[in-house]
């Protein structure tokens, strides 16, 4: 079928090459049906010329049938949709190949989430990461602003893939997996009204790879490690750096998991997030820790990005639920102040709710 590659800032810098070669695989793929392409749409054989001129000596015309090569079908498709279709609309219905412009890096979406009081809808974000997302590369075009032709793309696609090679970091304790996939997800989303359904391509061990769905994947990581009272007791003995690496290894990220894509895990992950670290429910001290004094600020964001996902509708409580986070977090305002975050800034809607 068809496929688009979206390649962050850093992999654009370390393997351009590479990417010049996805390009080039996907012309050839048009290629092989360029033969099928001017037999039966003669009005379109100078565009596909104009299309395949940068293969130059590697063209290979075939005769590849419509059905059986999406990535023809598709371009054939967009030629005829296209009222006024040039030799630069023929190169631009081949562009599969993403990235951030250059000198640019990250899609933009984690700093957003962070900042949830900048924002009112998930749109705002959306626009974001095609905005910053939307530059195209290959072999004759490097970064050129393309939103457009990358939001045609992202409205037929259906499923999304995020590679993993190495276990150093998981998909919830760092920000850069909800950033990449989780943007992608969400701006699939807004262009075509339907979430893409997301996979995680796991080859840290090349020879026996897997390809859980993102939901399993996400669930299976915070039960595994952030729910676990072994990783939390393992932070514990470091004091504020431990509380923090709680924020922003757990708390940050299962908000920007939550933003970009809100089905992916049920409301009682942030009922369990919520009896582990606030009502200590494994006895382990972890709400005594986050209330010490060194601690209190991280204490306070982590409560407020509970609220936060309940006052913008991710999280579905109870009345109850909602006024118990409500008085302790202004019990801890009031003791150590506002952390200055970007879920704490005092004009935040969440403050007046």
């Amino acid at each position: 079928e068809d496929v688009t590659f979206v390649a962050s800032g850093l992999f654009r810098d370390l393997y351009g090459e590479q990417m010049k070669w996805l390009d080039k695989s996907v012309l050839l793929a048009l290629d092989g049906a360029s033969e099928t392409i001017k037999i039966e749409y003669p009005n379109l054989a100078e565009l596909l010329e104009e299309a395949l001129s940068a293969l130059g000596e590697l063209r290979d015309p075939g005769r590849e049938s419509l059905s059986r090569n999406g990535i023809a079908r598709s371009w054939v498709a967009q030629m005829l949709e296209g009222e006024f279709a040039d030799a630069t609309a023929a190169r631009t219905a081949t562009l599969r190949v993403f990235a951030p412009a250059i000198g640019q890096y990250g899609a933009g979406v984690n700093r957003l989430a962070e900042r949830s009081g900048a924002w009112s809808n998930r749109q705002q974000i959306a626009k974001t990461y095609l905005a910053r997302m939307g530059h195209a590369y290959g072999v004759d075009v490097n970064g050129a602003s393309n939103q457009d032709a990358f939001a045609m793309r992202l409205r037929q696609t259906s499923q999304s893939f995020l590679g993993r090679a190495s276990n150093l970091y998981g998909l919830v304790d760092n920000n850069d997996a909800f950033d990449y996939l989780g943007g992608l997800n969400l701006a699939i989303e807004m262009v075509g009204d339907t979430s893409p359904t997301g996979f995680v391509v796991v080859v840290s061990n090349p020879n026996k790879p897997t390809m859980p769905s993102l939901e399993r994947a996400i669930v299976s990581e915070i039960r595994g490690r952030q729910l676990n009272p072994e990783w939390i007791q393992s932070l514990m003995p470091h004091g504020y750096a431990g509380a923090r690496t709680m924020n922003v290894a757990f708390f940050e990220n299962l908000w920007g998991w939550e933003v970009t894509d809100p089905g992916l895990f049920p409301d009682r992950i942030w009922e369990d997030t919520k009896s582990v670290y606030l009502d200590d429910r494994y006895e382990i001290g972890v709400s005594a820790f986050q209330e010490e004094t060194a601690n209190m600020p991280v204490h306070v964001n982590m409560i407020a990005i509970m609220l936060v996902a309940a006052e913008k509708g991710y999280w579905q409580t109870t009345d109850e639920t909602i006024k118990e986070l409500g008085e302790r977090f202004a019990a801890a305002v009031a003791r150590a102040g506002l952390p200055g975050s970007g879920h704490t800034r005092p004009d935040h809607p969440m403050l007046d709710w």
